[in-house]
């Protein structure tokens, strides 16, 4: 058995966001709010990072040029102050438009031979002006950071999000919209940097 190659920048392993794809045709979730379960629809997944500073993110879908949307939410924990549950609120990040390339998983991997990975990420990080509204550049510029990148070759090879700036965040959620596509999800991958 081969040894794995460490990887001293990752904290978690690749997880899959939803077991089984998102068919969303309008967003979950329409601004930041306050809760203890947080969103419960079919259309939303979400990711524990926990320490995490940062996060990787690969997109995939039901087709070769499928496209969908997916806005991202940082999950802040709030102490309660009446029992044990940890409440959180939701802080919107962005939205990635997504373009799915003609490269598929492989049979019986986290993403499958029938799922197409996508080659294009345009990514929009929140403001005062985008909607919903978030805080995504004005946190980024007051703390020297990033608000994300993509890495976005659209040319039949992965694309991936690169998200930075999660500082107190303890988990991701990834809000789908799908326009073309009729199925679309995430692969995400937690980090120190």
């Amino acid at each position: 058995m081969p040894t794995p190659i460490p990887y001293p920048n990752l904290t978690s392993p690749s997880t899959r966001v939803m077991a089984t794809s998102s068919t969303g045709l309008a967003y979950a979730i329409s601004g930041g709010q306050y809760t203890q379960t947080g969103p419960s629809t079919v259309n939303t997944g979400t990711v524990e990072i926990g320490s995490a500073q940062s996060a990787d993110i690969e997109f995939f879908g039901n087709a070769n040029n499928a496209t969908f949307d997916c806005r991202i939410w940082a999950k802040i924990p709030h102490a309660n102050t009446t029992g044990n549950t940890l409440d959180f609120k939701l802080r919107y990040l962005g939205v990635a438009n997504v373009v799915c390339g003609s490269i598929t998983g492989s049979t019986n991997g986290a993403v499958s031979a029938t799922e197409y990975i996508a080659d294009t990420i345009v990514w929009t990080p929140s403001s005062a002006a985008t909607s919903p509204t978030g805080p995504g550049t004005t946190s980024a510029a007051a703390k020297g950071l990033s608000s994300g990148a993509a890495h976005s070759p659209a040319d039949n090879t992965p694309a991936i999000l690169y998200l930075t700036n999660l500082d107190g965040a303890t988990g991701l959620v990834f809000d789908f919209l799908v326009v073309t596509a009729t199925a679309a999800n995430a692969m995400c991958m937690a980090g120190r940097v």
